[in-house]
């Protein structure tokens, strides 16, 4: 009997993983790049300044810690910077599909057009939240050389800001 042979059906996880696979670009990895230095940049302005740092532990000190480095890492992408890291990747992954031509292709193998933008947007915060664990503990490692190379120099308060009463 002479028949074409089926291929088998794409995984769930294959799927993902093709998700992404397609976000391993240039841009993608220029804005990761960018926002990572960036960051650091920052802190590190901040910490030879002596400056203070964030709301909740105001001493640049702190940053010295795994969890305040990642804690500092979520701000900095809940700031503009994380909102054009965001663009740029789902810019990037919106684009190369519709325009590379791979949306007809995919749309061959999957039916529902809801499984494929949750995919999509699966991959860019999947990505997003890699990219900010990155950047947590490439700040607590930058801050860790920091504290060894400067010593951060107490704050002082400002006049009345003390505890004391103004005379």
């Amino acid at each position: 009997m002479a028949g074409t042979r089926r291929r088998p059906a794409r995984g769930e996880g294959t799927a993902w993983a093709g998700e992404l696979r397609s976000l391993w670009t240039a841009p993608v990895w220029g804005a990761t790049a960018t926002v990572v230095v960036v960051a650091l940049a920052l802190v590190a302005r901040l910490w030879i300044a002596g400056a203070s740092y964030g709301a909740v532990d105001p001493s640049v000190a702190a940053l010295t810690s795994l969890p305040a480095a990642l804690r500092a890492a979520a701000w900095q992408f809940a700031t503009l910077l994380g909102l054009a890291f965001t663009g740029v990747v789902v810019a990037t992954s919106l684009g190369q599909t519709l325009e590379g031509g791979t949306w007809s292709a995919l749309r061959l193998f999957e039916n529902r057009v809801g499984v494929l933008w949750a995919r999509k947007a699966g991959a860019v915060l999947v990505l997003s939240l890699a990219a900010q664990i990155a950047t947590g503990v490439l700040l607590w490692l930058a801050t860790s050389a920091l504290a060894r190379l400067w010593r951060v120099r107490p704050r002082v308060a400002a006049p009345g800001f003390d505890g004391g009463a103004v005379h």
